[in-house]
């Protein structure tokens, strides 16, 4: 289990990706790499989960997509506003 910790750690690192976000993505789960950093283990069809998410969606298919805030989704969020400064 602590080789698929590396291996998400890793891809964490090079996609700027955040430890909840790659657990509800991968696995349903948010606490995952919490969990797994204190000694607790998935299921082999879970690791498996997780790996294919990682093989789907490489590291490089992140880049220049940088991390969204909250709001991103809505029509406007961030666009100056007639009284702005």
């Amino acid at each position: 289990m602590n080789n698929l910790l590396k291996k998400i750690e890793k891809y964490l690192r090079l996609t700027g990706r955040g430890e909840h976000w790659f657990g509800f993505h991968a696995a349903k789960n948010g606490r995952l790499i919490e969990r797994l950093r204190a000694g607790g283990e998935v299921l082999p069809r879970v690791e498996a989960r997780i790996r294919a998410f990682m093989a789907e969606n490489p590291p490089e298919s992140f880049k220049g997509r940088g991390r969204r805030r909250a709001g991103d989704h809505i029509a406007g969020a961030g666009k100056k506003v007639e009284g702005d400064k």
